[in-house]
C-alpha cells in the first residue's frame, strides 16, 4: 500500500498566482499516474482547476475524492484534497474556523483499519490579493492545539494513524515549537532533508500501532519540476499482511 503527500503549488497551476500555467496542472495528474499511490493527499489544491485535476485526472485514473466545499465563490483558496483508491469513509472535520477547515481532511480506511489526516497549517502571516497584510497567528495556534489532540487521542490507539503534510514548522518559525510536542506523541519517518526551498515544511507522523506495517523509514523526498515542494512516499505493509 502507497501513500503519497504533495504540496502542489497554487492548485497545481505554478508560482504566478494571477497568470495560472493549466498545462502545469496536466504535469501535476501526470507524476501522480506515473507513481501511482493507493492514496494521495494534496496540498494547495483550488477548485478553480477541479476539471483538469479531478474531471480529466484522478477521476479518470480511478480516484475517489473527498475536499471541503466551503467558500465555494472562492476558487483559488488553497485546500486539502484526500484522493482514494481505496474504499474510505469521511471524518468530520474538527471545530475550526471556516478559514482552516479547508487546510484540514480526514478519513478513515475500513479495510486498513487506517485513520489518515491530511493537512496545511496555516501561516502565521499570510498577503491578501490586494497586498494588505493579514495576521493569522490565532487562527495558526488554534490549528495546531486542534491537531496535538489528534495527536495525544490516537498515540496509544490501537488503529493505526497517519498525520502528514505540509506543517508550515521549522525551529525559527511561528510556533516551531509544536514539531517537538508532536514527536513526543507520534514517530516522525521522513528524512530530515528540506522539501522546501531551504527548509523541511513537510512531514509524515505514524503513531505507534502503525510502526510495524512501515516497509521504509526516513523517507526521502522527491523533487518535481512542477512544484516548490518536494513529495513524500510512505509504502506500507496491507494489514492482512501485517496479521499472518
Amino acid at each position: 500500500m502507497r501513500i503519497m503527500t504533495w504540496n502542489i503549488q497554487n492548485g497545481g497551476a505554478g508560482p504566478n498566482f494571477s497568470r495560472p500555467d493549466l498545462g502545469n496542472v496536466q504535469n501535476i495528474v501526470d507524476v501522480i499516474e506515473g507513481e501511482n499511490p493507493d492514496v494521495a493527499v494534496i496540498q494547495e489544491y483550488q477548485t478553480d482547476f477541479e476539471r483538469m485535476m479531478l474531471g480529466e485526472g484522478l477521476e479518470r485514473l480511478s480516484y475517489r475524492h473527498t475536499v471541503w466545499r466551503g467558500d465555494a465563490d472562492r476558487g483559488r483558496r488553497n485546500r486539502v484534497l484526500i484522493a482514494s483508491k481505496l474504499p474510505f469513509e469521511d471524518r468530520e472535520r474538527p471545530n475550526l474556523s471556516d478559514y482552516s477547515k479547508r487546510n484540514w481532511n480526514e478519513i478513515f480506511i475500513p479495510g486498513q483499519e487506517l485513520l489518515v489526516i491530511g493537512v496545511d497549517v496555516p501561516l502565521a502571516e499570510t498577503r491578501t490579493l490586494g497586498g494588505r497584510i493579514r495576521d493569522n497567528r490565532r487562527a495558526k495556534k488554534q490549528f495546531l492545539d486542534t491537531l496535538l489532540d489528534r495527536f495525544r487521542e490516537y498515540q496509544s490507539s490501537e488503529v493505526s494513524a497517519l498525520i502528514l503534510g505540509d506543517f508550515n514548522l521549522y525551529a525559527e518559525a511561528v510556533y516551531g515549537e509544536y514539531l517537538a510536542r508532536f514527536e513526543e506523541l507520534f514517530t516522525e519517518i521522513t528524512s530530515k532533508e528540506a522539501t522546501w526551498r531551504d527548509k523541511k515544511l513537510d512531514c509524515i507522523f505514524a503513531n505507534r500501532a502503525l510502526m510495524g506495517r512501515i516497509s521504509e523509514r526516513a523517507l526521502t523526498p522527491r523533487a518535481a519540476a512542477f512544484s516548490d515542494h518536494k513529495y513524500f512516499f510512505l509504502e506500507m505493509i496491507d494489514r492482512k499482511e501485517a496479521a499472518s
